[in-house]
């Protein structure tokens, strides 16, 4: 159980990091390697995706804070849904479910 809630924890600073704009390659691949092989670890990233994305939405990010401009977003816009950081560029995780 132990194991369990710091795998998630580092689940949840990794993905902090990526919305951010801030994962680096190494922290990258451990996420995605994490969310393929956990589906514990998935189901946390994508309910931390949820909620940042819906503080997003419902509040927004001052300038310079959130979206890195990657991905395509609403009309090119570089954002994700609800204004997030979009993980679909080039670089995205690939998670599929």
């Amino acid at each position: 159980m132990a194991e369990q809630q710091l795998q998630l924890e580092e689940v949840g600073r990794l993905t902090g990091l990526l919305l951010e704009g801030a994962l680096g390659p190494e922290d990258r691949r451990r996420l995605e390697e994490t969310l393929l092989a956990d589906h514990a670890a998935l189901e946390y990233y994508q309910d931390y995706v949820d909620v940042h994305c819906l503080l997003h939405w419902q509040h927004g990010l001052p300038e310079g804070r959130g979206a890195s401009g990657e991905g395509r977003g609403a009309k090119g816009e570089g954002r994700g849904m609800a204004g997030s950081p979009a993980i679909d560029g080039e670089e995205g995780l690939g998670i599929r479910g």
